[in-house]
């Protein structure tokens, strides 16, 4: 546990995987990850990797960039590499489970 955090621990259950993707096309293990806030324009984080790559993300998942390649501006988001979230995890599950219900109401 952390300073200040009054000793909690979170458990799986505690938790929603929100998705789930493959952070560097290489394969390498990610070494590093760093997250960050811009007021007004989102949540945001950075992957390192052994294939000496940075890539930057949205806090949804979407691939902003990668650094030394591509050229985008974090307020704009049609000027990201990715349009649309990863597919995977709970909460991508618990949707795909409520279009299906949805697709089933409407066919009765």
């Amino acid at each position: 546990p952390g300073e200040g955090d009054g000793g909690n621990i979170l458990g799986r259950g505690d938790v929603v995987l929100l998705g789930y993707w493959q952070a560097h096309t290489t394969g390498t293990c990610v070494n590093s990850a760093n997250f960050f806030a811009l007021d007004d324009v989102g949540t945001f984080f950075l992957t390192a990797a052994a294939d000496a790559c940075v890539h930057m993300w949205s806090g949804e998942g979407l691939h902003v960039g990668k650094f030394g390649r591509d050229r985008w501006a974090l307020e704009d988001s049609t000027t990201w590499l990715s349009v649309e979230g990863p597919k995977g995890g709970d909460a991508y599950e618990i949707q795909l489970a409520a279009e299906r219900e949805r697709d089933k109401a409407a066919a009765a």
